[in-house]
């Protein structure tokens, strides 16, 4: 055996015609599952947004105080808050189910998109005659990655049946 051709393992130089038998069978190809991670992501996700809804939306006026994204009247603030509610119960489940779970994790995904949506269209859209503050802004960051991380999981769990 030439010096290009030894390969050493574990102490022992072996040609290329005996290093399959030493090393065994090249593992299998198993299909990539979601990470376990994904679905805590999109709780959290929704969780923020669902905390955002405690804070002030408005810098005076209607939904300047706690629980500022919560009214009476008809506001694009009820999209991402009632939003929110529904996206962090479901999220919740979906922690809980193992395996993929992907009619859940495409509602997840709608749900955090209308969070996202709502929240910007309330802050171009404020209680006349308030301004809006950042706290919109965050709530539609919180939808958005809940958003993409539900997307991701679809579209790995779409890979792995596949």
């Amino acid at each position: 055996m030439c010096l290009w051709c030894a390969v050493p393992v574990r102490g022992v130089a072996y040609g290329p015609e005996c290093l399959g038998a030493v090393l065994g069978e090249e593992p299998r190809d198993e299909p990539e599952r979601p990470r376990q991670s994904d679905p805590i992501l999109i709780l959290v996700g929704l969780g923020v947004a669902l905390a955002s809804t405690v804070l002030p939306w408005t810098s005076f006026g209607e939904g300047s105080g706690v629980f500022g994204a919560w009214s009476l009247s008809p506001r694009w603030a009820l999209v991402p808050a009632i939003g929110a509610v529904l996206g962090t119960v479901l999220a919740v489940v979906r922690v809980r189910r193992a395996g993929p779970q992907q009619r859940l994790d495409i509602a997840l995904g709608a749900i955090a998109g209308a969070v996202a949506i709502g929240a910007v269209l309330e802050w171009f859209r404020p209680p006349f005659p308030s301004r809006p503050s950042v706290v919109p802004w965050v709530a539609a960051a919180a939808g958005a990655f809940a958003l993409v991380v539900a997307v991701r999981c679809v579209l790995e769990e779409r890979r792995s049946v596949s």
